[in-house]
């Protein structure tokens, strides 16, 4: 195997090895410069080139940022953050995993008040009467501002947890 960096600007292809397996090999033309493949053993892939060996890896089931380290130290070298940006970010610090959780967290509720506005909202265009906290028979005007409000909580939670992540990305 030649070094992946002898070949700037050329058209590098995956391929895989055979088509039962989950191997794969990058190519440039005829050269091999790479390999993937699956680890026994866990649930991760391994990469193997002239410039070194890496586990590619995603964090957990419900994190679904993909990990790539080195093999021989166990360092953490790069995080694909699979979002809305798709960034390539490097190493993050030890206060990154609070910054997740705070970022989930606002998501979470974010969802909770954007799912709430809907059936207020629902309701004051039908005309109808409905519970509020503003008292149990509210009328569809107070719907409709208790509607807002709660998207308005919404969308401002989600921004929130978006400042959050960016801020997660930049450490």
């Amino acid at each position: 195997m030649k070094p992946i960096r002898e070949f700037p600007g050329q058209e590098l292809q995956w391929t895989r090895v055979k088509r039962w397996k989950r191997a794969f090999e990058l190519h440039s033309g005829d050269e091999v410069l790479a390999m993937l493949y699956p680890q026994k053993g866990a649930n991760s892939m391994i990469a193997v080139a002239a410039d070194g060996h890496w586990a590619i890896k995603r964090r957990s089931f419900w994190n679904a940022d993909i990990v790539i380290t080195e093999l021989t130290s166990q360092a953490e070298i790069a995080v694909v953050r699979r979002g809305r940006n798709k960034r390539l970010t490097f190493s993050e610090s030890k206060g990154g995993s609070l910054l997740r959780l705070l970022s989930f967290i606002g998501y979470f509720f974010a969802g909770v008040f954007l799912t709430n506005s809907v059936p207020h909202l629902v309701i004051a265009v039908t005309g109808r009467r409905n519970l509020t906290p503003f008292g149990q028979n509210s009328s569809p005007v107070v719907n409709l501002l208790w509607s807002g409000i709660n998207l308005a909580s919404g969308y401002l939670l989600v921004r929130f947890a978006e400042k959050r992540t960016v801020v997660s990305k930049v450490d």
